[in-house]
């Protein structure tokens, strides 16, 4: 009679426990009984790499398209197409005007003269355009910066060199650093070059030498105030948009 009433007692879900026996087979609600002291709550179904995959709200969505006009306003401006073509051009043509001339003092041994008569032999490969001689402007003007300092020509064709590095990530960038590296030359030659007016070069030699580097200017100043436009013109578009959104 006993021993039923203690199976009983150990049969019944309410019956007696040891007192290390409390923290396990909790079960709350429906669900199975696990191994290993596992607490189940709520179903029994087990939920695995659960993810919830809500559709984006409307302030979500717009806040992406602001993200991405954000994106490609401040993207480099014209790092393809003509834009980008047309400043490589540019600094790629003052690199090799400037650098040419100085390009026979690397050996040591070519004399001014020597330079000036290989100027004259290359000038005369050079075409006309219309009633522009190209020659005419370009070999006296190389001539002429035959006085600059060495130091002065490798800091200015370093600086043109990193232009053109540049130029495909963002060309007005680019502008900028052709145009320290022609602030460089105009410096050396005011403060030096003027000095040996008549003497390291000839009139003719230097007048045309002032001409290229107006030129030079202008089509910097060009190509700057033509990027800028455009990238404002595209800052007060992504504006509007941006207002539009709203």
């Amino acid at each position: 009679m006993s021993d039923h009433r203690n199976s009983d007692i150990v049969s019944k879900g309410g019956g007696f426990r040891w007192p290390w026996d409390g923290a396990q087979d909790v079960n709350i609600g429906s669900g199975a009984r696990t191994e290993n002291s596992t607490v189940n709550l709520g179903s029994p179904a087990r939920v695995e790499n659960s993810t919830v995959d809500a559709e984006p709200s409307g302030r979500t969505r717009r806040s992406e398209r602001r993200r991405q006009r954000a994106t490609r306003l401040y993207e480099p401006s014209g790092a393809t197409g003509w834009r980008g073509f047309a400043v490589t051009l540019v600094v790629m043509a003052a690199f090799v005007f400037h650098a040419f001339p100085h390009a026979g003092r690397l050996g040591g041994t070519v004399s001014p003269n020597e330079v000036r008569g290989f100027l004259v032999a290359v000038g005369s490969f050079l075409p006309v355009i219309g009633d522009v001689d190209l020659a005419r402007w370009l070999v006296p003007a190389a001539s002429a910066w035959l006085w600059q300092p060495f130091a002065a020509a490798i800091g200015a064709g370093l600086l043109r060199m990193v232009a053109l590095n540049t130029v495909q990530r963002d060309p007005l960038a680019a502008i900028w650093i052709a145009a320290a590296a022609l602030l460089v030359d105009a410096a050396t030659w005011l403060f030096m070059g003027l000095k040996l007016w008549g003497d390291a070069y000839s009139d003719i030699e230097g007048e045309a030498l002032i001409t290229l580097l107006k030129l030079e200017a202008g089509a910097l100043l060009a190509l700057f105030l033509l990027l800028s436009s455009t990238r404002r013109r595209r800052a007060t578009q992504t504006s509007g948009s941006l207002s539009g959104d709203n």
